[in-house]
């Protein structure tokens, strides 16, 4: 579980984005202890009324191990009609991207687990887009970055047991139970009716 080794190199710096959710943190409380380079890039989005709080939750991790920390808050003049998710990624990737430069690198990690993995099958099979990649992969490239997932195996009820056990803070964004985007509905509703076996075939599916 969690062999983070099996596609990050100690020698290596990386770019981590981090939430301030108990994915990201368990990722980035388990790439500091086991000596990891990294360094830490968080996005406030302003749209939530708490959004400061992920932040702090962040800072203060970093703040305390004395990890780069870098900021980027979006205000909500910064976003068009369009779709907010779509806007968001790439906002968000510009940041990495920006951040990467700096260091020299381009490599980024991030903490997107087994539940994720469930969530985009399903969401390509609604959309009958099936042709290409099914699931998400462990090593992508992204907007000229290289965008590594370690924990694509790993259920999020894991990261978040691994951040109690270990007293890592983390924040959960109450905007992922309610069901306005796709993905959140696909999350609290359309998942909920799918019986573990269920799920194991989805996973069957995945390339």
């Amino acid at each position: 579980m969690m062999n983070l080794e099996k596609i990050l190199d100690l020698n290596q710096l990386y770019v981590v984005g981090v939430s301030g959710g108990c994915d990201s943190m368990a990722l980035l409380d388990i790439m500091y202890n086991r000596g990891f380079k990294l360094v830490v890039c968080h996005v406030n989005y302003h749209l939530r009324d708490d959004s400061n709080l992920d932040q702090a939750t962040v800072f203060k991790y970093c703040d305390k191990h004395q990890i780069p920390f870098y900021i980027r808050e979006i205000s909500k003049g910064e976003y068009g009609k369009d779709n907010f998710q779509s806007q968001a990624r790439k906002l968000r990737y510009e940041f990495y991207y920006q951040i990467a430069c700096k260091y020299g690198i381009n490599k980024v990690v991030l903490a997107h687990h087994l539940d994720d993995v469930v969530e985009n099958i399903i969401m390509q099979l609604q959309r009958h887009n099936t042709k290409g990649y099914l699931g998400i992969k462990a090593v992508s490239k992204v907007h000229g970055l290289t965008v590594l997932r370690p924990f694509l195996d790993v259920k999020k009820q894991v990261l978040r047991d691994y951040c109690h056990e270990n007293n890592v803070r983390y924040r959960d964004d109450y905007t992922n139970f309610e069901t306005e985007f796709t993905r959140d509905f696909v999350r609290n509703v359309t998942l909920k009716k799918y019986t573990e076996q269920q799920i194991t075939d989805i996973l069957c599916k995945a390339n």
